[in-house]
């Protein structure tokens, strides 16, 4: 029972004897391919990093508060008005200038980083390698909190401080820039919807004027209840005036003085009121026809529905092109700096331990191999001695050449 529980250790056992009878090959190389490294990784110049935190300008800025209270005046017609300004934020923005060549090209002009990069030595070289090796260099992510960090690795600590400080500098004034030019092209598109808004609204004004000079219509929510009370008083003083020529006309015959005036008064009401429903009144008359009314008070509805609308749109365009004239001028940062960049002089990179542990562990274990490989040859060709022969032969032959 011991000697099967212990069998089962063979390989191990055989695995270990290979590997202590091969030791002085495998420390050897292990050995000195660490030592190597080290040496390399302590040749490498260092690389130190300098970070800094931004808050970009967002969508419930001052601006953009004042924008929307603006949109929020228009009514109706905020949702179309709103649409031309675009919904992209500040942080979007400012994320494609940081990854534009432009952007990059500023600072590689700035810092003459052709010639701290070594390009000037080289006889043809691409503006793009430069480009290449400044992105490998530069960095820049958005934290969780939406602000955005940036950073550069440089052989100075100093100047990695100093790239930095640039760029936010840089990406301010390109941002600023940027939305200059924006706000130049909308407030030139306002100034010119403005004009022609001003021209309809005197035409719909002297429009509006003309028809209630024509018709006398200044009040229509006053005068058609009055016109309608008017009408039906007449035509009951009319039912009232027929029933008294009928009983007077019962009581004492229809040839009294009283049936005469009730006559009169009867014929002087129904032309009243026939003049009414016919559209014949006095041009000085506040009361106008009945026959007419429920036209000529569409008319004016009409009229002044498109002057309410149009006069919505003429203090928006009022109100927004004033807002575009004080965005034009204003020369504020726009950029917030919430961790400034500083010379920081902890290096990283290169991370000498964690190369030296890696190079000696990945040796050690493929020194451990080779050993047991060739360890496992050499058994083969000592139970094959055709093969032994054959890999001697080609031995002798490697040799001659």
């Amino acid at each position: 029972m011991q000697k099967a529980s212990l069998s089962g250790f063979d390989p191990l056992l055989k695995l270990i004897h290979v590997l202590v009878l091969r030791k002085r090959f495998i420390l050897g190389i292990t050995l000195a391919g660490t030592a190597l490294a080290a040496l390399i990784v302590m040749i490498v110049p260092q690389k130190f990093r300098a970070d800094a935190l931004i808050k970009p300008p967002g969508n419930e800025s001052s601006d953009q508060m004042g924008l929307k209270s603006v949109l929020e005046e228009a009514g109706p017609i905020s949702g179309m008005l709103g649409s031309f300004f675009g919904s992209g934020t500040g942080q979007n923005d400012c994320l494609n200038i940081l990854g534009s060549v432009q952007f990059a090209r500023q600072i590689i002009t700035k810092f003459e980083l052709e010639k701290r990069y070594k390009f000037n030595e080289r006889k043809n070289y691409k503006y793009a390698d430069v480009v290449k090796v400044f992105n490998r260099n530069f960095s820049f992510a958005v934290t969780d909190e939406d602000a955005i960090r940036i950073g550069f690795e440089d052989k100075d600590p100093v100047k990695a401080a100093e790239v930095v400080e640039y760029a936010i500098h840089e990406l301010d004034s390109m941002y600023t820039e940027i939305q200059k030019r924006s706000t130049n092209q909308k407030l030139a598109y306002f100034d010119e919807r403005l004009g022609l808004a001003e021209k309809e609204m005197t035409t719909l004004e002297d429009s509006l004027v003309r028809f209630q000079n024509r018709n006398n219509l200044y009040m229509p929510e006053v005068q058609v209840p009055s016109t309608l009370e008017s009408v039906v008083k007449m035509e009951a003083e009319m039912e009232t005036l027929d029933q008294e020529m009928e009983l007077e006309s019962a009581l004492r015959g229809k040839n009294t003085s009283r049936y005469d005036n009730l006559k009169v008064q009867r014929q002087v009401l129904d032309r009243d009121l026939r003049r009414k429903f016919a559209g014949h009144n006095d041009s000085s008359s506040l009361v106008f026809p009945v026959h007419s009314m429920a036209a000529m008070a569409n008319e004016y509805f009409r009229l002044e529905r498109a002057y309410k609308i149009k006069l919505t749109l003429y203090k928006f365009l009022v109100q927004q092109t004033e807002f575009l004239r004080l965005e034009a001028q204003k020369s504020m940062k726009a950029i917030a700096v919430l961790d400034p960049p500083w010379p920081n002089d902890k290096r990283v990179s290169p991370l000498r331990r964690l190369v030296v542990e890696m190079v000696f562990t990945l040796l050690l274990v493929l020194t451990s191999l080779a050993a047991l490989v060739y360890h496992l040859w050499r058994m083969r060709l000592d139970q094959d001695p055709e093969l032994a022969r054959l890999a001697g032969s080609v031995r002798a032959n490697l040799l001659k050449v």
